[in-house]
Parts: structure tokens; sequence; C-alpha cells
């Protein structure tokens, strides 16, 4: 019979020797300290990160921001989840810390407003604020006034809708319980459109909303309504435009002060027909 005794490798890890055992590579201490002084616990650079974590996340434990964007690795790593080998860990074009630290922005999200601007358009191009749908307070959001071609920096520069007359919002219903079901026997709110035309109109790329700082929040498919006809879309969030019937992404505000557009883009202006719940 032939015994295997194996004995404890005291020292030598996967990837190289750690003579002092306090698990980080001798090699890793060497290049980063000079020596074999440093534990697993101590943070040099005073950012947050131990020697062990910096070493896990290949940070640089002298440095308290390796990557030079304005946010210390502890920051990046304890507060806002953001990379720390990444300047710009959104990819938005502004970096993590001018985000925090300048802009009030979210470091994690390209369009923090949710306003159709990214972060850095917002800054750069136009001025407005990236963590204010609104810059101007006029009550459009930023999105819209820059499609429009309006100021979003000023609240008297506002854009001009022409009322539309092809399709009207004829009818809707906020809060359903039992007059209509949709396609899947939900009572889900409607709304109602109305041609009323003599001629059948394309309604392919037009737009619903229950936001006036997201006029194109839900698009209409390929489809053209019939003269003088009626076309009834249901309002659960459900998002779909497959099968007997479309669903936008929305649901009907069911409080007073609710509100409903049908846009079309004409260049650079809109039309819309608003309606408050």
């Amino acid at each position: 019979m032939i015994s295997l005794v194996v004995a404890p490798s005291s020292g030598v890890g996967p990837s190289g020797p750690d003579s002092d055992d306090d698990g980080l590579l001798d090699g890793w201490e060497e290049t980063q300290f000079g020596d074999l002084s440093q534990s697993a616990s101590d943070d040099p650079d005073s950012d947050g990160p131990a020697n062990d974590e910096e070493y896990a996340r290949e940070t640089n434990p002298n440095l308290p921001d390796t990557d030079n964007d304005g946010l210390s690795d502890g920051e990046e790593v304890n507060q806002y989840e953001t990379d720390p080998l990444l300047v710009d860990s959104d990819e938005d074009g502004l970096s993590d810390g001018a985000e925090v630290n300048t802009h009030g922005s979210n470091p994690l999200a390209r369009d923090t407003d949710q306003d159709v601007l990214d972060d850095f358009a917002e800054v750069v191009t136009h001025g407005t604020s990236p963590s204010k749908s609104d810059s101007d307070g006029d009550g459009f959001g930023d999105g819209v006034e820059v499609s429009a071609g309006s100021d979003p920096n000023d609240g008297a520069s506002q854009p001009e809708f022409v009322p539309l007359q092809e399709v009207l919002i004829n009818e809707f219903l906020a809060s359903n319980t039992d007059s209509r079901t949709d396609d899947d026997g939900d009572s889900s709110d409607w709304i109602e459109l109305w041609n009323p035309n003599d001629l059948p109109v394309d309604v392919s790329g037009w737009f619903l909303s229950d936001d006036p700082n997201q006029l194109t929040k839900w698009l209409f498919p390929a489809f053209t309504m019939a003269l003088r006809s009626f076309l009834v879309i249901s309002a659960p969030g459900k998002d779909r435009v497959a099968g007997a019937e479309w669903h936008t992404n929305f649901r009907l505000v069911r409080a007073a002060g609710g509100f409903i557009a049908l846009s079309k883009p004409s260049g650079w202006r809109w039309g819309r027909d608003r309606a408050c719940v």
C-alpha cells in the first residue's frame, strides 16, 4: 500500500507566494509598498477600503482616488456604487466626481432627470440642469423644449403647439372597474380616439403620453384610422401592440389634475390634443 501525505504549502497561493500569510501576494505587496510590512487590514491611503479590498478590486492602495475622477475609492465603492477604476461609470461624458460634486446628477444614469437629454448634452450643449427635467420651470421638459425649438433656460420661451384637427381624444376612463375589459380580460383604463374627418388619417409614429415633460412616452405602431372612425387603446401599463388591441406603457392618473396628450411630430413643432383627467 502506498500512502500519500499532503503537506501544507505554507505561504504559497495559486498565483504566487504569500510569505506572511496575510492574503496579499508578495509580488503585489513589494510592487505597491516595497516590502511586506503592510497587513491586509491596513489602509495606507486612508480612503476606506483596506489593502485586501484594494487588492481584490485592483485599485491602488496608495492613492485615495485611483481613477482620479474626484471621488475617493471608498466613496465610489461604499456610497455611490460607481467603478473606482472608471472615470465615467455610466459613460455619459461626465466624470463621476463632476456628476456628484458639481452637477448633482447620478453617476450611474446617463439621463438623471429622464427628460430625454443625456446629462452631458444638458451640461455641455444646452446649459440645462441634468438633475431637473424642467430647468426653467415653465412646465415643459427640457427635452420637449429642445425638440420644439424653444429655449429650455428661458421660462418665457415655450414650445408652440398646433391643435390637432385630424384625430382627437374623444373619451377616456381613468378608473375602470368593470365597464370594459381588455383582450386579457382585465378592467384596464382606456383612451378613445376619434377621426371626425371624411378621409382616413395615418397615425403611424404618433404618441400618447400622461406626462407633459415626456410627450413621446408611447409610440403608435403603423396604423391608419378609417374616416369617421374610433380607436380604443387600453392604458394598463403593459406596453404592447401585438394582439387584438394596443396597450400603452402607462396607466392613467386617477387623481384630479392628471394629463393625457396625443401628439404627432411635425418638423420642429408638435400638434397636441390634451385632456386633463
